[in-house]
């Protein structure tokens, strides 16, 4: 990533956080953002059954499974390949 285009990001992420378009974050932006990114790990650890900080195929698997989804291992493939922007 050039630094022109990590710029470009951490005005993305302002700009979500800036509901009134002040140029200014509130603390109530801030406190949805917590409170969100609480629910997000939640739902997280629900995959990292084994606590390695990483969602595994068969985690993904497991938990389509459990919640009645019914994907191909392609179709979850596709998903972990989406999701993973540590490669």
């Amino acid at each position: 990533m050039t630094e022109k285009d990590a710029k470009e990001e951490i005005l993305k992420a302002f700009r979500l956080f800036d509901d009134d378009e002040t140029g200014r974050i509130s603390f109530n932006s801030l406190k949805r953002v917590e409170d969100a990114k609480e629910e997000i790990l939640k739902a997280f650890r629900l995959f990292d059954d084994d606590e390695t900080g990483r969602i595994s195929f068969n985690s993904l698997k497991r938990v389509a499974k459990e919640l009645g989804e019914n994907l191909t291992d392609e179709e979850l493939q596709e998903m972990i390949d989406e999701a993973d922007r540590d490669r």
